[in-house]
Protein backbone atom coordinates (compact mmCIF):
# COMPACT_ATOMS: atom_id res chain seq x y z
CA UNK A 1 0.00 0.00 0.00
CA UNK A 2 1.05 3.63 -0.81
CA UNK A 3 -0.29 6.85 -0.83
CA UNK A 4 0.90 9.68 -3.13
CA UNK A 5 -0.03 13.43 -2.41
CA UNK A 6 0.66 16.01 -4.86
CA UNK A 7 2.80 18.83 -3.22
CA UNK A 8 2.81 21.93 -4.28
CA UNK A 9 5.86 23.64 -5.94
CA UNK A 10 6.75 26.16 -2.71
CA UNK A 11 5.30 23.58 -0.27
CA UNK A 12 7.71 20.98 -1.70
CA UNK A 13 10.44 22.01 0.68
CA UNK A 14 12.03 18.37 1.42
CA UNK A 15 12.10 17.11 -2.32
CA UNK A 16 13.25 13.20 -3.37
CA UNK A 17 15.37 12.09 -6.07
CA UNK A 18 11.66 11.69 -8.13
CA UNK A 19 11.01 15.42 -7.69
CA UNK A 20 14.05 17.02 -8.60
CA UNK A 21 14.70 17.87 -12.06
CA UNK A 22 17.82 15.95 -14.23
CA UNK A 23 21.13 16.98 -13.55
CA UNK A 24 22.97 16.04 -16.78
CA UNK A 25 21.60 15.90 -19.80
CA UNK A 26 22.61 12.95 -21.92
CA UNK A 27 23.71 13.14 -25.31
CA UNK A 28 22.29 10.24 -26.75
CA UNK A 29 22.30 11.32 -30.77
CA UNK A 30 25.84 11.70 -31.70
CA UNK A 31 27.11 8.15 -31.21
CA UNK A 32 23.68 6.38 -32.71
CA UNK A 33 24.20 8.85 -36.16
CA UNK A 34 27.46 7.71 -35.69
CA UNK A 35 27.27 4.03 -35.67
CA UNK A 36 24.27 4.46 -37.97
CA UNK A 37 26.19 6.36 -40.65
CA UNK A 38 30.05 5.94 -40.23
CA UNK A 39 31.10 7.76 -43.38
CA UNK A 40 28.91 10.81 -42.20
CA UNK A 41 32.18 13.00 -41.11
CA UNK A 42 33.04 12.93 -44.55
CA UNK A 43 30.20 13.41 -46.49
CA UNK A 44 29.21 16.44 -44.36
CA UNK A 45 33.07 17.62 -45.10
CA UNK A 46 31.69 17.00 -48.97
CA UNK A 47 28.16 18.83 -49.02
CA UNK A 48 30.13 21.82 -47.14
CA UNK A 49 33.05 22.23 -49.99
CA UNK A 50 30.48 21.94 -52.56
CA UNK A 51 28.36 24.56 -50.73
CA UNK A 52 30.81 27.35 -50.25
CA UNK A 53 31.71 27.26 -53.85
CA UNK A 54 30.87 31.17 -54.79
CA UNK A 55 28.06 29.54 -57.67
CA UNK A 56 26.29 28.14 -54.31
CA UNK A 57 26.45 30.04 -51.60
CA UNK A 58 23.55 32.38 -51.64
CA UNK A 59 21.20 29.45 -52.13
CA UNK A 60 22.57 28.41 -48.63
CA UNK A 61 20.76 31.76 -47.07
CA UNK A 62 23.53 31.80 -44.78
CA UNK A 63 22.93 35.37 -44.20
CA UNK A 64 26.36 36.30 -42.98
CA UNK A 65 27.16 33.57 -40.90
CA UNK A 66 29.74 31.85 -43.15
CA UNK A 67 32.15 34.81 -42.01
CA UNK A 68 31.75 33.05 -38.28
CA UNK A 69 32.28 29.37 -39.29
CA UNK A 70 35.30 27.66 -37.01
CA UNK A 71 37.21 25.06 -39.06
CA UNK A 72 37.55 21.78 -37.34
CA UNK A 73 40.92 19.54 -37.88
CA UNK A 74 39.05 17.40 -40.25
CA UNK A 75 38.65 20.57 -42.88
CA UNK A 76 34.48 20.88 -41.54
CA UNK A 77 32.90 24.13 -40.94
CA UNK A 78 31.10 24.36 -36.97
CA UNK A 79 29.54 27.11 -35.92
CA UNK A 80 30.05 27.03 -31.84
CA UNK A 81 30.94 22.94 -31.85
CA UNK A 82 28.15 22.31 -34.01
CA UNK A 83 28.32 21.01 -37.33
CA UNK A 84 27.29 22.83 -40.07
CA UNK A 85 24.63 21.07 -42.74
CA UNK A 86 24.18 22.41 -46.23
CA UNK A 87 21.39 21.73 -48.31
CA UNK A 88 24.01 19.69 -50.73
CA UNK A 89 24.15 16.21 -50.01
CA UNK A 90 20.81 15.68 -48.98
CA UNK A 91 22.28 15.45 -45.25
CA UNK A 92 19.32 17.66 -43.81
CA UNK A 93 17.07 15.20 -44.24
CA UNK A 94 19.56 11.91 -43.23
CA UNK A 95 19.78 12.88 -40.05
CA UNK A 96 16.74 14.55 -39.75
CA UNK A 97 14.99 11.03 -40.59
CA UNK A 98 17.49 8.76 -38.48
CA UNK A 99 16.80 11.07 -35.60
CA UNK A 100 12.77 11.12 -35.94
CA UNK A 101 13.18 6.91 -36.99
CA UNK A 102 15.40 5.60 -34.15
CA UNK A 103 13.72 2.99 -32.24
CA UNK A 104 15.11 4.75 -29.04
CA UNK A 105 13.48 8.03 -30.02
CA UNK A 106 10.12 6.67 -29.83
CA UNK A 107 9.00 9.63 -32.34
CA UNK A 108 9.84 13.04 -30.46
CA UNK A 109 7.83 16.10 -31.26
CA UNK A 110 9.64 19.04 -32.81
CA UNK A 111 10.49 20.52 -29.83
CA UNK A 112 12.25 17.31 -28.61
CA UNK A 113 13.43 16.56 -31.97
CA UNK A 114 15.05 19.85 -32.32
CA UNK A 115 16.94 19.74 -29.11
CA UNK A 116 18.61 16.93 -29.92
CA UNK A 117 20.16 18.14 -33.24
CA UNK A 118 20.76 21.03 -32.16
CA UNK A 119 23.54 20.02 -29.72
CA UNK A 120 25.50 18.45 -32.96
CA UNK A 121 24.38 20.08 -35.86
CA UNK A 122 23.34 24.00 -37.21
CA UNK A 123 21.83 25.20 -40.50
CA UNK A 124 19.60 28.40 -40.95
CA UNK A 125 15.62 28.03 -39.98
CA UNK A 126 16.61 24.55 -38.35
CA UNK A 127 14.08 24.78 -35.72
CA UNK A 128 11.01 25.53 -38.76
CA UNK A 129 12.54 23.08 -40.87
CA UNK A 130 12.35 20.06 -37.74
CA UNK A 131 8.88 21.22 -37.18
CA UNK A 132 7.72 20.75 -40.68
CA UNK A 133 9.38 17.68 -40.88
CA UNK A 134 7.13 16.32 -37.88
CA UNK A 135 4.53 17.66 -39.45
CA UNK A 136 4.50 15.41 -42.17
CA UNK A 137 5.31 12.10 -40.12
CA UNK A 138 2.26 10.16 -40.83
CA UNK A 139 2.69 8.34 -37.51
CA UNK A 140 3.35 11.43 -35.20
CA UNK A 141 -0.28 12.63 -37.13
CA UNK A 142 -1.95 9.69 -36.44
CA UNK A 143 -0.76 9.83 -32.59
CA UNK A 144 -2.01 13.45 -32.23
CA UNK A 145 -5.47 12.74 -33.40
CA UNK A 146 -5.98 10.10 -30.91
CA UNK A 147 -5.31 11.82 -27.94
Amino acid sequence: DCEIRYHPKKANVVADALSRKEQIKPLRVRSLVMTIHPKLPSQILEAQTKAIKEENINAENLQGMDKIFEIRHDGTRCIKNRSWLPLFGNLRDLIMRESHKLKYSIDPGSDKMYQDLNKLYWWPNMKAIIAEYIRKCLTCSRVKEEC
